[in-house]
């Protein structure tokens, strides 16, 4: 809660110029994405979630779930295999794979990583 009060009260004082983190646009960020260079979003507890925003600028560019080329999993439990599985597959096939809620997943983390690095050095064609 102090850290509520410390941000309304900076907020208020100083205004938002202060208070609020400066986020690139994702059109911006996405540009500069490829199969060897992919996008990792940190998002702290006061940033804006920019799913939506990415979901719409995929839309754009023809990249979707119902076109195979979009997938978004929500990481919990059970969701380990199913990342992996997902993650390799569009580094092959190509497309955009979205894990949400990583957060959760701690301790497999770095079996992630690793399976990460692994679609990085050998990328779709």
């Amino acid at each position: 809660r102090i850290t509520c009060a410390a941000n309304d009260f900076v907020t208020e004082l100083l205004g938002e110029t202060f208070t609020k983190s400066p986020t690139p646009a994702t059109t911006e960020v996405l540009r500069e994405a490829s199969s060897s260079q992919p996008v990792m979003y940190i998002l702290s507890s006061q940033s804006s979630d920019p799913l939506k925003e990415v979901e719409v600028l995929a839309q754009k560019i023809g990249v979707s779930e119902s076109a195979g080329t979009l997938k978004t999993i929500g990481m919990g439990a059970g969701q380990e295999q199913v990342a992996i599985d997902t993650l390799r597959l569009y580094s092959k096939q190509g497309g955009w794979v979205i894990f949400s809620n990583i957060h959760l997943m701690g301790e497999w983390l770095c079996t992630f990583a690793s399976v990460l690095e692994e679609a990085i050095r050998s990328p779709n064609k």
